[in-house]
């Protein structure tokens, strides 16, 4: 039987930094023996090109969001990390029939996941303007980090 996909669209450069790439990383890292992987990005250093590559991760380069909307099934899973990409982008995921993930730390916009992971000490769920279906991973239990 075939792995579901799990598509992590994130992107990290010196300008808006790779703790977005690291931690996305490292939950790749706890979901990789259930499903298949794959990185989507438009800006990656090539360090972490190459970091993906040793850790047997897909990575697809893409030059327009819609390159990566388009790749998407209704058996996806979609994980955002991404400052720059909103609210509308989340209902074009959800419309395509895909599980959200968001891993947030600003809770500044609203939210259209299915799952918000903040690790952040003392985050509500009332601190997120969020849909009924939404549930929540808040506080240090959910720290992603690597084995």
């Amino acid at each position: 039987m075939e792995k579901n996909k799990v598509f992590f669209r994130v992107d990290g450069s010196s300008q808006v930094g790779l703790g977005h790439l690291v931690r996305c990383i490292a939950l790749a890292q706890m979901l990789e023996n259930d499903f298949k992987i794959l990185f989507v990005c438009k800006e990656i250093p090539a360090i972490t090109q190459n970091e993906l590559k040793s850790l047997g991760f897909n990575l697809l380069i893409i030059h327009e969001e819609t390159d990566f909307l388009y790749l998407l099934t209704s058996n996806d899973i979609v994980v955002l990390d991404h400052y720059g990409l909103d609210s509308d982008y989340q209902k074009n995921i959800k419309y395509r029939g895909c599980k959200l993930v968001c891993i947030d730390d600003l809770h500044d916009k609203t939210f259209y996941a299915d799952l918000i992971i903040n690790h952040a000490p003392g985050i509500m769920a009332n601190s997120y303007q969020a849909q009924t279906y939404t549930q929540f991973a808040l506080g240090l239990d959910y720290v992603l980090l690597r084995p």
